[in-house]
């Protein structure tokens, strides 16, 4: 499954980027769209590859901003991670998880992966954290900020 979709998310990027590089799965996010074309190319290959896709967040289009939203000069807000730092293998994950009633029929689920993915589109569909944050070796309490 995660090959079909990397190979459907690489012939969109081909048809909407002129990158002459090879598109492969460790290839990051951001070396493929500049800052000021990512909103829009972002929209069109949500479009082409007829998927889900995790959404952009501030730091995707302004890295100058600080990681931390600051209140008297405190941390108090970590801001979400930028979607655009990731890989396209972590890419297809995210998708996967975000369309997973589309692309796995938990009736016949035949792998480990499948369920991983499950329960991270879960996490992100019924508690609110980020596709993009979530990773498997998080403790849902620690790392998510579950309780």
């Amino acid at each position: 499954m995660s090959q079909i979709v990397f190979y459907k998310i690489r012939k969109a990027l081909r048809s909407l980027t002129s990158a002459e590089k090879e598109i492969r799965p460790n290839m990051m996010i951001s070396e493929l769209f500049s800052q000021s074309e990512l909103k829009e190319k972002w929209s069109q290959l949500r479009t082409e590859v007829g998927l889900e896709l995790p959404d952009l967040v501030a730091l995707d289009f302004n890295p100058e901003l600080g990681t931390h939203v600051k209140i008297f000069g405190i941390k108090t807000i970590k801001r979400t991670t930028p979607v655009s730092k990731g890989t396209l293998r972590q890419l297809v994950d995210w998708t996967i998880s975000l369309n997973r009633d589309k692309l796995i029929d938990i009736e016949k689920i035949s792998s480990k992966y499948e369920v991983e993915r499950i329960i991270c589109g879960i996490t992100e569909d019924r508690i609110g954290v980020p596709i993009s944050e979530i990773e498997l070796h998080h403790s849902f309490t620690n790392d998510l900020g579950i309780d």
